[in-house]
């Protein structure tokens, strides 16, 4: 199954850099629904950024074809 990753950089300003993530996220499904495909799942992953009060997030989305009885 493909899959794609997001990376987002998580700062002070956690609150946006999370909806700049889910913007990404949102814009790729739309291009996904363009091609006939959907996305299956999304598994979220964090990383300490060492000596920081940063860390970064990865969104590793799944996606294939849609199937013929799925509604959008």
């Amino acid at each position: 199954m493909p899959v794609k990753i997001f990376r987002a950089a998580i700062g002070r300003n956690e609150e946006k850099d999370m909806v700049d993530l889910q913007d990404q996220i949102n814009e790729f499904e739309k291009e996904l629904e363009e091609h006939g495909m959907q996305i299956n799942n999304i598994t979220m992953s964090a990383a300490i950024n060492g000596g920081t009060d940063e860390y970064a997030l990865y969104s590793i989305v799944q996606y294939s074809l849609r199937t013929g009885g799925e509604q959008s």
